[in-house]
Order: C-alpha cells, then structure tokens, then sequence
C-alpha cells in the first residue's frame, strides 16, 4: 500500500490535560533546528533514569541470580553451622532480591541500602509483599553515607553486592569495598562475592581496530589528520557481544570480508590479574601497573604470524572463599576460557547488561608465530587500559591513563569509526560523490555555493577535491561544536578552502554575505550523506531535509536544490530474537522464589513514560531469525523541503500535514517477539543507500545478516500482552505497522499490532 499524505491535524498537543499532568519543556531539535515545546511527566528524570538502568535485563539473568542465591545460602549455613551471628549488609540493592534472598537463608539482621529514592521505594513494598518487612530494614543512602550505631546497630559479618559493569570497576567497586571494610565491615567480614579474576585474550581483526583510526582515504586530500592518526584514543571499553564476532584460524583478510573476522593469537586465554574484595584495605588497591611476560613461568607467545591489534578481556567472580559455588563469568562462548585451566569457571551464558570488553595497544603489533610478547596492564578506581611491546624491552615505566589528544575518539562514536574505514562504504561513496560532482557541474551554475549538512563527514572534502576547478564556495555543517572543531583542523591540514559552522543561523548567515558578494545570482546545492551525531535512529539523519528547507524560507530570493538524497524509504522485518526481547520482558513472579512484580510496574512504567518504542540496537550482536519478507513501511520525497513558519516546520506544499502508512505483513511462526527497522536513502547516482540494514539479502526463517558498522538499525520488541495474543492466534499469522510522520518534529512514529 503506498504513503498516503492527509490534510487531517498530525496531533494535539494539550488535549485533556489537567493541571498535575507534566510540564512542558523546551529543546533545540537536532533534527529540525528549531526550540520545540515538549511535555514531559513531572517525575520525567526520575523515570528516565530506571528506565536507562538496565535493572530488569540484570533481573532476567537466571545464572547471576541463582549463583547469588547458592552462594548466600552456603554461607550463612557454614557460619550457622559453626554457632556464628550473621549480619548482612546489601549494598545498592536494587529491587531487594539479594537481601530477600539473606533474610530468607536465615541471617540475623539484613541491612539493605539504595541511593536511589524512586528505587528504594519500590524495594520497600516488594520486601513487605515477599512478607519479610520484619527481617529487612532498608535506607535511601549511598553506603558511603552509611553509619554504624546510627544506621546500623553493629558492623556486617557478610557483605552481599552487585557493583560490577562489563569492565568490572567502571561503577566504582573498588571505592565502594574499601570504604565498606573501613567503616562497615568487621575484619573477618565475608563478602559475596569474595574475588574476580581477569582474563583475555590477544587478536588479530582488522574489523575491532577500524573502531579505533580512521585510515586516510586512497583519493583526493587525506581525511585524517597526522595528530588523529598519531593519538593513542581513549581508554574507554569497548563493549560488545564478543562471541558474535567470528572466530577464525586462518588468515584474516585485510578487507576483513568476513565482516567481522578475529582470530586468536595465544594458544589459550590468560587469566592476568586479580582483585581480593574482602577486608583488610590493603587487598584493594585503587592504582596498580604491570607487565605480563609469562604465565605459570612460560613466556606469552604468538601463536600465529600476525598483527595484535586487540585485547578482548573479561571476568569471572568467585562467589565465596570456599570456592564450592560455581563461578559467575562473562566469557565469550567462542573464546572457550576454561577448556585446560583449573578455574571452575561456569559455561558461558548470554547476558547484555554485562558484556565482554575490547581494548586497544597504542600502536598494532606485528607478531610472527612463537615470538614472544608482553603485555602492560593497569587500571585505576573506575578503569583499566593496556599496551603490548615486543620481548625483550625495556622495564615497565608507570603507565599513564591514555588520552585522546585529537578529539575525534570522544566525539566521534565508534561504529561511525569502523563505517568510514568500511571498504564498501568508501567504495559506494566515491561512486556517488562522483555522480554528484557530474551532475552540479551539468547544471552551469555561474555562481554557486554548495552546502553539506552531515556530521563527521569526509563528503565536504571529497568534493571539494572534485569542483576545485569551480567557481564555487563550500560550506560545511556539523551540528556538533567539537565536531565542526575537528573538522577545521582536518581542512586546514589538506589546504581546503571549506567554512565550516555547528550552528544553523550563522550558516545562514554566511550564505547571504556570500551571496551579497558574488557578481551573479548564487545558486545553492545541498549534498548530504545522512549521518548525525545527535541521531539516535537511523531516520533522525533527516536533518539535511529540514536545512533545505529554512534555506529556502530564508533566502527566497535565490536558487536552492537538494541534490541528495532524494528519497526515504524504512523497511521492517518481523523477527523471533533469542535473548534480545528479554530487556523489555517483565520479571514476574518467581525469580528465584521471589515476586517482582512490583519492580516490573516501576521499570515498565517509566520506560513507557520517557522511551520511544522503537529503540536503536546493534541487532549484528543478537541471534534473531526474520519471521517474514522485509517490507517498506514507510516513504516520504525529499524533492520539495518543508514549510517553516517563524514557530514551526509543516508539510510540504505538495504534501498533506500528515504522512501516514499501513500495511500488514504476513509472519511465519507465533515465536515472533520484535520487528526491525532501517533507513534506505535515493542517492545522486540512483542507488539506494542502507547504512543501518542487512548486509546481505533478507530470507524468511534464516538468521540475519545486519551490518555490523554505522548507525544502529531500530527495534520495536513486542510487549508480554503481544506475544501472548500472537500465540493465542494459532495458525497464519499478520503483522500490522502503521507509520506516521510528524513534520513538526522530524520523526516517524509506529504502531504495531498482530492479526
């Protein structure tokens, strides 16, 4: 069915409202360019903040909480066992499961803090229907605000939390635990979990380091600067679905045609380094460095020729001393961590609010099979970085925090990184900077100025080098300040004579005092490549469309031409994703023998009071088989631009207020938990673009290849009540998406249903 354009109101904005509603605010749309007035629920920022925390995902992870729930109880019962008092203390707990789970092994006193107010609150009620209100006390502090006498009648024998992320002290572990055996434990406190050992594992993949440098482009002036291409990045883990990755032993293609290739250069992972959690304070240190050049009084040597350009590292968790408790791990299920060492590491298991992180050396190593190698490791309270050298060399100098000297590794995203490093992405691009050179140059514009509004962008530059031989003036808008700061650096190394500006009005500006001063009529082109920093989803790269627009309403009085793209297309698959779906799931009722419903209200509630429904996900690192035919759910022309008043953009002339479509897609298994959704962009040389798609043509009921670099493709993951009705519903099965556009905010909205 084709997009049908109405002249009916796209909204109401304030119908029945009353006085306790919300409010409204005010924001610059990175989209439009104009202040928009938003309302928001009153308890906005509290809301948004449970629904960002992940805490339903952590709940949904059987294997932490049923290791959690063993350890708790073998602890309190070998200190029972021997006469003992058991007092715990649960630090940042959340939903109240770990303290549920010691008041119910039979501890003497639990004592349970949350910083979080809205969450604590909630803890409350779920400890009081779990019928333990008696057994639990529970205050709104962060544990360093805790005292004991006042907040506790006597320091804690046990010391149950949850503080880890993906790089295991990115949330302040090691802080929290040394300030708790200061003030709150006693010296002989067991803490569970007691210790975590760390592991990795050195590869060679092309794919991981093109997050990292942005190689220079083989035409025209070099993107990258000498300061970008000299600076180390920045220390941040690089977290992600490692065992999505595809290992491999042979050779890895310098053009990574795997997409995503990695091949493993030791024998086996090491495990390098560990942190004792229980008192006294000397066991934690907050600053350490070393050198690793052996393991068990072995050399760490290549096992293959090949370039080291990663770390992949992760952990695993000794739950008590007695170490009887499986360990909790988040190894990768590919990197197979504990096939000959002695730890009593669990098997794998997919979580997402933990992952596996990857980090870079400062410079690749090239390594030849059986050379041996070191590696330099060190961390802070909240953060790790390493190196690599070859061996012999000189002794471990104090390793300083890596930082980023070029800008470009804290502005620009990783994922846009690895796309302009992207052998395909750099081929279709000069094919159409091409075709777009040709066609401005057909046009015989006596004077003109060409205007590129993409972000993080090597277009200006492209065609710059393309029109040099012009009469031309090229302007470049990067909405992002230290953006646009990297970006004159970069023109002013290539000797380019490109304006660049993050701010719309000064644009505009420029263009009228340029086109005061030309002897003839300027004539404006606008080229985009539809990418935004600020663009959360892959559609938000309209932006361009919008600047076509106030360029026309602004400058009536000269020519101006979108040139591309021309069109959008979104495309929706209907998928059964294996894990993904379970971030959005309630918890219910049982988890590990305790009701939760109360905590799903509060999550679920807040996420649909702050979150789209439609969520951007790098849906490469997720199993998920497609359930029907992709389908266009949406199109819209960009020929004409929108309409802007002095308060607000609307439709085109040419178009209705409101850009709407319907269509039902038939689905092939009630297994159906999620529908995807991407971009497709008409380009100069009549190609469609899909930076966010699948990487290879969609087959029913077969996995899905997602491009792994770019911008993340959007996800609508079926509510419980969705997926219930879809089961209930039996044989042949439909999928419903109904889109709207919005020209006042720029964004397309979606319903789904299944029938």
């Amino acid at each position: 069915m084709s997009t049908q354009f109405s002249d009916g109101p796209a909204f109401t904005r304030g119908d029945n409202l009353g006085p306790s509603s919300g409010t409204f605010i005010s924001r610059l749309s990175p989209i439009t360019g104009m202040i928009q007035w938003d309302l928001v629920s009153n308890d906005y920022d509290f809301e948004q903040e449970i629904a960002r925390s992940a805490y339903a995902d952590m709940l949904h992870d059987y294997n932490r909480n049923q290791r959690y729930h063993e350890a708790i109880r073998h602890v309190i019962t070998a200190m029972k066992t021997k006469g003992q008092e058991v007092h715990v203390l649960d630090i940042g707990t959340g939903s109240g499961l770990l303290a549920m789970m010691a008041a119910r092994a039979g501890a003497d006193s639990v004592v349970a803090c949350e910083a979080f107010a809205p969450v604590a609150k909630c803890a409350r009620r779920i400890i009081a229907a779990n019928g333990l209100k008696k057994k639990i006390k529970l205050i709104c502090k962060h544990s360093t605000a805790l005292e004991v006498s006042n907040d506790l009648p006597r320091k804690a024998n046990v010391l149950v939390a949850e503080l880890f992320d993906t790089e295991l002290i990115g949330e302040g572990a090691l802080e929290t635990y040394r300030h708790a055996a200061e003030h709150l434990l006693t010296p002989d406190a067991i803490l569970i979990p007691c210790k975590a050992k760390m592991y990795l594992q050195v590869v060679e993949s092309p794919f991981l380091w093109s997050h990292n440098q942005i190689k220079p482009f083989g035409s025209g002036p070099i993107f990258s600067t000498g300061e970008m291409r000299s600076c180390y990045g920045c220390p941040a883990a690089f977290d992600l679905q490692v065992s999505r990755l595809q290992f491999v032993n042979d050779q890895v293609p310098s053009n990574d045609d795997n997409r995503g290739a990695v091949r493993c250069l030791l024998e086996e992972p090491i495990m390098f380094h560990e942190f004792n959690f229980p008192p006294p304070t000397s066991n934690l240190k907050l600053n350490e460095s070393k050198r690793i050049a052996e393991v068990d009084g072995r050399k760490i040597v290549a096992r293959y020729n090949g370039t080291a350009h990663a770390l992949i590292v992760w952990w695993g968790l000794q739950m008590e001393p007695s170490n009887t408790i499986p360990a909790i791990t988040t190894a990768p299920s590919r990197a197979n961590p504990c096939s000959t060492t002695k730890d009593p590491c669990s098997s794998p298991v997919w979580r997402d609010h933990w992952m596996q992180a990857v980090y870079f050396p400062r410079k690749p190593l090239n390594l030849s099979a059986g050379q041996p190698f070191c590696i330099d490791f060190a961390h802070d309270s909240v953060s790790m970085w390493f190196d690599i050298h070859p061996f012999p060399t000189e002794s471990l100098v104090a390793q300083n925090r890596p930082v980023c000297t070029c800008l470009a590794h804290i502005t620009w995203p990783r994922s846009r990184f690895a796309e302009l490093n992207d052998w395909r992405f750099r081929e279709n691009f000069l094919k159409n900077v091409n075709h777009v050179s040709q066609q401005i140059n057909a046009l015989a514009s006596e004077s003109m100025a060409v205007v590129v509004p993409s972000d993080a962008s090597v277009l200006p530059l492209q065609i710059y080098s393309s029109l040099r031989s012009r009469n031309f003036k090229l302007f470049h808008l990067d909405c992002s300040p230290l953006s646009a700061r990297i970006l004159r650096s970069i023109y002013c190394e290539a000797g380019a004579d490109i304006s660049v500006t993050d701010n719309v009005d000064d644009l505009l500006v420029m263009l009228e005092n340029l086109a005061e001063k030309m002897p003839s009529p300027v004539t404006i082109y606008v080229v985009a490549e539809p990418f935004a920093l600020a663009g959360v989803l892959p559609w938000n790269s309209i932006h361009f469309w919008y600047l076509f627009g106030r360029i026309r309403q602004q400058l009536p009085k000269y020519s101006c031409h979108l040139v591309a793209p021309t069109f959008l297309r979104i495309w929706a698959v209907a998928m059964e994703f294996e894990h993904l779906w379970k971030i959005r799931a309630p918890v219910g009722v049982d988890c590990e023998g305790f009701d939760l419903r109360l905590f799903d209200d509060m999550v679920l509630s807040a996420s649909c009071a702050t979150d789209a429904p439609v969520e951007p996900q790098p849906l490469w690192e997720y199993a998920g088989k497609a359930r029907s035919e992709q389908a266009i759910v949406f199109e819209l022309p960009l020929s004409d631009p929108p309409v802007f008043s002095q308060t607000s953009p609307a439709a085109p002339g040419s178009i209705g207020k409101i850009a709407s479509r319907s269509i039902t897609i038939p689905i092939s298994s009630v297994k159906t938990n999620a529908v995807a959704l991407w971009t497709e962009w008409l380009m100069g040389d009549g190609n469609w673009q899909a930076p966010s798609g699948p990487f290879k043509p969609i087959k029913i009921d077969q996995e899905v290849d997602w491009c792994k670099v770019g911008p993340r493709p959007g996800v609508y993951l079926f509510s419980t009540s969705l997926r219930a009705k879809l089961r209930s519903r039996g044989g042949a099965c439909s999928l419903r998406v109904i889109s709207d556009f919005d020209f006042y905010t720029g964004e397309p909205s979606f319903s789904f249903d299944v029938t």
